[in-house]
Order: C-alpha cells, then structure tokens, then sequence
C-alpha cells in the first residue's frame, strides 16, 4: 500500500511539473507562459497572439523578410535583440502598452533608423 501511495504522489508530481512548464505552439510562435519563446514562420507581416506579454530575448532576431508587424494590448515588454537584423522590418503597430523595451530590440531595423516612434 505504501508503494502505491508513493507511486501515486511521484506520478502526480510529474504531471504538476509538466501543466507548470505549459508550452504553446501556435502556429508558427512558440509561446510560453505568456511569453514570446520564438516565432519560426517565414511571414513578411506577422501578428503576435493575443495574450503575449513579452516578446523575448531574441524571438524575431535575424528574420530578414519580416517588413510590419502588429503587437497586441497585452504586450508590455520587449527583450533584447527581439527584432535585432530584421534587415526590412520598417513597422511596428500596436503595443501601446509597451513599458520595456530591451537592448538593442530594433538594432539593423529601417524601423529604427526611420522611426520617431516610442520604441
């Protein structure tokens, strides 16, 4: 019985591990927890989900054919390096809740080089 009952509370461990670590594949993003792991699509205009948060460290880095793209009210912080080399990035809408914005998240963008905008 005492195997059983440690069986039991090993098993369910495991299970709590894996809900807690939840890991969404949406399409072409890899979303974690609210958070924007990566985006591995070939899309020149792209949409972040609803419900991101944060666009992270390096998530968009060197997408060389992403011209424009959309962010969500959700979003509130952008990483490092999240847009950095997106060599034909010239838009970013949205995001008018952005508070963050990370180190060099634009850097090689002509959206940083042409923008008077807040980021």
């Amino acid at each position: 019985m005492k195997k059983l009952f440690s069986v039991l509370i090993v098993t369910a461990l495991v299970i709590g591990l894996f809900t807690a670590a939840h890991v969404e594949a949406a399409g072409d993003f890899t979303v974690q927890n609210g958070l924007l792991v990566s985006y591995n699509g070939t899309d020149v205009d792209v949409t972040v989900p609803d419900g991101v948060t944060v666009i992270g460290d390096s998530a968009f880095e060197g997408k060389k054919q992403l011209e424009r793209v959309t962010l969500p009210s959700s979003v509130y912080t952008i990483g490092d390096r999240a847009f950095c080399g997106c060599s034909a990035l010239a838009a970013v809408e949205g995001g008018d809740n952005v508070t963050r914005c990370g180190v060099h998240a634009f850097r090689n963008t002509p959206y940083l080089d042409d923008s008077t905008d807040k980021y």
